[in-house]
């Protein structure tokens, strides 16, 4: 369900710290007081060209929906400190739950194993960082299977740390950002010799562990 054009206002009802609205469509949606008066678009509590509030949320006094007034395109409150407030159909519509989770949410996909070896994206490495249809490709790829490769990735630091960060970031460890482990016993530590490491966990001591 996604609204090709704007819903008209058919009735609007202040029950017990909330106000339903109902849409011409049959779509009901019930809004709290306390989150439409945080969402006040006046002046005094919103700045348009910045897109920001303009009043702290815990600033919000605490008040109550005295009257409700509108029409097909939009709503006028008056609260009981004598603020007033008006909200648009078109505004109110688009927090109808139904609207985000198809906007917003991917359907789950279901692969066994075997199959995903023939689905996994392998994009060359100059598609993936210079054009749009690549990267797409690959956190496509990413968020279906868990998996995507990136090919033709020069043998340098350099080279993957560029890759890794239009991936998403390099995070910072104790380490440093980008490092190399190599085939020394300087830490006196396996993890930095080329003896194979069973699956295991890193960074259990830090809030945000690697990888």
């Amino acid at each position: 369900m996604f609204y090709s054009n704007v819903l008209a206002l058919q009735s609007v009802n202040i029950t017990d710290g909330s106000l339903t609205v109902l849409f011409d469509d049959g779509t009901s949606i019930v809004f709290e007081d306390v989150w439409l008066r945080d969402q006040c678009r006046c002046s005094a509590c919103y700045n348009s060209t910045t897109f920001q509030r303009v009043q702290h949320l815990l600033d919000i006094p605490d008040v109550t929906i005295t009257s409700v007034e509108y029409d097909k395109s939009q709503i006028l409150i008056v609260w009981s400190d004598n603020h007033e407030s008006i909200y648009k159909a078109e505004f109110l519509s688009e927090f109808e739950y139904s609207v985000w989770t198809n906007k917003r949410r991917r359907r789950p996909l279901l692969w066994r194993g075997k199959e995903v070896a023939s689905k996994v994206a392998k994009v060359h490495v100059d598609k993936f960082l210079n054009s749009v249809e690549g990267a797409e490709i690959v956190f496509t790829s990413l968020i279906d299977y868990g998996a995507a490769l990136i090919e033709g990735v020069e043998v340098s630091l350099e080279a993957t740390e560029k890759v890794c960060k239009a991936l998403g970031g390099v995070q910072h460890t104790m380490f440093g950002g980008m490092w190399e482990v190599t085939n020394v016993m300087l830490h006196a530590d396996t993890a930095y010799t080329n003896v194979p490491l069973a699956v295991h966990n890193d960074n259990t001591y830090f809030n945000e562990a690697a990888g």
